[in-house]
């Protein structure tokens, strides 16, 4: 059965929504580094990102990401979801590759990173699949002693592997329609 997605700019009730009814594994990867660790707390703070979306399935918010600059040129990613990601895991993928990685590219920024839990494969998996690559791993990096991992895309391991911007044929540079890829 097919359901209808739609992406939009992050507002709190729709990603308190989806906090409230978080995976598992989402949970326990991110609560552990709040200091309120509550749907609302976690939904106040993402939503205030400078770059922050939802994805909504048949109108129910489903899956919250964003990004904010965490140092100068050094932008700090996120994402949390329902049990229903994989109604919008497409989707969100291929909005991340062509607009919001867009965005990032035109802010500038030289790192996008994010940590995730040594045990959600899952999210390793998914981040893969976007270009990061794991370049740390840091036991105990949370109170109750979890080791994660850091992934990140840096515009230097970019420009050393020769990437571009790849345009679809009927897409203006700098358009919606531009992601990143390999050379070819």
């Amino acid at each position: 059965m097919a359901h209808l997605v739609e992406i939009t700019p992050a507002a709190y009730a729709s990603v308190a929504h989806i906090a409230r009814r978080m995976r598992e594994a989402d949970a326990l990867e991110i609560y552990p580094h709040l200091f309120r660790p509550t749907p609302e707390d976690l939904a106040m703070h993402s939503s205030r990102s400078a770059k922050a979306y939802t994805a909504l399935s048949d109108g129910e918010p489903v899956a919250a990401w964003g990004a904010g600059e965490q140092f100068p040129k050094v932008w700090q990613c996120w994402m949390f979801a329902t049990d229903r990601w994989p109604e919008v895991a497409s989707t969100v993928t291929k909005f991340i590759r062509r607009e919001f990685s867009q965005e990032l590219i035109n802010s500038d920024a030289v790192r996008l990173h994010c940590w995730s839990a040594d045990d959600h494969h899952v999210a390793h998996r998914w981040l893969e699949v976007l270009g990061f690559i794991r370049e740390a791993t840091l036991e105990d990096f949370s109170q109750d002693r979890q080791t994660f991992h850091c992934y990140s895309i840096t515009r230097s391991r970019l420009e050393k592997k020769n990437y571009v911007y790849i345009q679809s044929a009927d897409t203006p540079p700098g358009s919606a329609g531009s992601s990143i890829g390999e050379a070819r």
